[in-house]
């Protein structure tokens, strides 16, 4: 009885997370599908700049060499995230879902620099 009681009690615990992590579940497939990617994608670049903005706004009066510094070092870090992506997704090339791992890759990788960027934030 365990046994058969445990799928679904595994389904349950772990929908939710699976729901927060999938913006786009309930989205029909493309081309509606991509867009949705596409906007979370924007959403993280967002959230990214964001937080660089605070730094940047701590540090551009007082701190200009900290500044140029942390504008070199994001410059480099988004060289390295397209990198990092054509690796990722480097076997869909092509395919038609690439897109979609590519704009999955790109956020995965934004919201590990905003929360990087986070920490700079609260701990100057």
């Amino acid at each position: 009885m365990i046994r058969a009681a445990f799928p679904i009690l595994f389904a349950a615990l772990v929908w939710p997370a699976f729901a927060v992590e999938n913006p786009c579940q309930n989205v029909q497939k493309d081309p509606a599908f991509t867009a949705c990617w596409r906007e979370e994608f924007k959403k993280s670049e967002a959230e990214v700049a964001r937080r660089l903005r605070v730094l940047a706004e701590r540090h551009r009066k007082d701190e200009l060499n900290l500044h140029r510094l942390m504008t070199k070092a994001q410059r480099a870090w988004l060289a390295w995230r397209e990198a990092a992506c054509r690796v990722d997704t480097y076997e869909s090339k092509g395919g038609s879902g690439f897109s979609v791992y590519w704009d999955q890759c790109r956020i995965k990788m934004n919201e590990a620099r905003a929360t990087e960027l986070q920490h700079m934030i609260d701990n100057p």
